[in-house]
C-alpha cells in the first residue's frame, strides 16, 4: 500500500515547478540578450575585416 503513495508523491515533486513564470521569462531573455551580444561581437568583427580589406586592396 505504501508503495502507491510514494509514486504520487513522488510525480507530484516532479510536476511542480522551482521557476516561476516571472523567473523562467527572465532566464529567456537572458539567454536571448546574451546570444545577440554575441551575434553583434561577430558581425562587428567581419566590419572590421571587410573595411580592412578595402583599405589594403584599394
Amino acid at each position: 500500500m505504501g508503495g502507491k503513495e510514494e509514486r504520487e508523491e513522488r510525480e507530484e515533486r516532479e510536476i511542480q515547478d522551482p521557476l516561476t513564470p516571472e523567473e523562467r521569462r527572465m532566464y529567456a531573455l537572458g539567454a536571448l540578450k546574451a546570444a545577440l551580444l554575441i551575434a553583434f561581437v561577430f558581425l562587428a568583427g567581419l566590419g572590421a575585416v571587410i573595411l580592412l580589406m578595402l583599405f589594403l586592396w584599394s
